[in-house]
């Protein structure tokens, strides 16, 4: 029973990571990473510099559901309980204000998996 629990959520990680990949590649890299950017704004409430958009909201949800879903049990912390949406409510905060030369997308995925790691 473990062992088909453990395929499942390989088989959603993957999925989800696939959607993810097609996401970012339906358009160029840069402009899908100014569009997270203002996603995580405006989800954070900025209206003036933030916009919301659907693939892009859809990506960052996916990233967390997808750290979540492949962090073996040992590694988990407390926040892994909490809602997708909360989770990326709270990376947007940490990527937005990672000082670092990286990409919005690497530092989106960096304070996720940063916040489900112990």
């Amino acid at each position: 029973n473990e062992k088909i629990k453990e395929k499942n959520m390989f088989k959603r990680s993957l999925v989800i990571l696939m959607v993810a990949a097609a996401a970012t590649t339906s358009v160029s890299a840069k402009n899908f990473n100014t569009k997270l950017q203002e996603e995580c704004r405006y989800i954070l409430g900025d209206k003036d510099n933030g916009r919301y958009y659907s693939e892009a909201h859809g990506f960052s949800l996916g990233v967390v559901a997808g750290v979540k879903d492949a962090l073996p049990a040992d590694q988990r912390n407390s926040l892994y309980k909490r809602s997708l949406g909360y989770i990326s409510n709270n990376a947007c905060y940490r990527a937005l204000h990672d000082r670092s030369s990286d990409s919005f997308i690497i530092k989106y995925r960096r304070a996720v998996l940063n916040l489900l790691k112990k």
